[in-house]
């Protein structure tokens, strides 16, 4: 069981730090209406991995609320982004929980039941969000199995197997180069992680 937890954490946390820099720089031309915001963040990386978790989820609501105030933005990806990354911060948090000395104390179970809530409203959030843009083209399906992956995690840390499988599944159906999610799958069925090859790491997959 540990070595299973070990093995999701580590995989869950390297991908969702990672979502942050696949979609940083999706957009070739800045818009002049959202540059003060994309500026702003750039901090939300750095925040993450200072575990400076009150700080980087009320950077994330402001930048939230500032989009959604932008006339054609309030159905845009950048929303569903940050909602995910909402999520991440708890989905971080509770992953610590696991790793703690103590990680069956009362106080410790307590804090670890909030957070996968959390987790599981701002994913909830984030896929209705990308649900809205049409049409769906590639980079939308790979949102949402981002989003699917991120409720297979959380549902693999609240005992249920079965519907962890089941969004591992559905990730890797929107997108079959997610690796997180694959390897995910791999170790919850026992089967062993799949290595990316070199030459997919020097030639990803282009956005479309």
């Amino acid at each position: 069981m540990k070595k299973l937890i070990l093995a999701l954490t580590v995989f869950t946390i390297a991908a969702l730090i990672g979502t942050y820099f696949y979609y940083q720089n999706l957009n070739d031309a800045t818009d002049p209406r959202t540059r003060a915001l994309e500026t702003e963040y750039q901090k939300y990386p750095n925040l993450l991995k200072e575990k400076k978790y009150d700080e980087a989820l009320q950077l994330l609501e402001k930048i939230k609320l500032s989009y959604q105030k932008i006339p054609d933005y309030k159905n845009s990806y950048e929303i569903g982004v940050i909602l995910n990354d909402q999520a991440v911060v708890y989905l971080v948090q509770a992953e610590k929980t696991f790793l703690e000395p103590q990680n069956f104390s009362p106080n410790i179970l307590e804090h670890r039941k909030n957070f996968l809530k959390q987790a599981r409203y701002y994913t909830e959030k984030s896929i209705e969000q990308y649900q809205k843009i049409t049409p769906q083209k590639t980079e939308t399906l790979r949102r949402l199995s981002v989003s699917y992956t991120n409720l297979g995690v959380i549902s693999r840390y609240e005992n249920n197997r079965q519907n962890a499988k089941l969004y591992y599944e559905k990730a890797v159906r929107l997108w079959a180069d997610n690796d997180t999610a694959v390897n995910n799958l791999n170790v919850l069925l026992g089967k062993p992680i799949q290595k990316r090859s070199v030459l997919k790491k020097l030639f990803p997959k282009d956005k479309k």
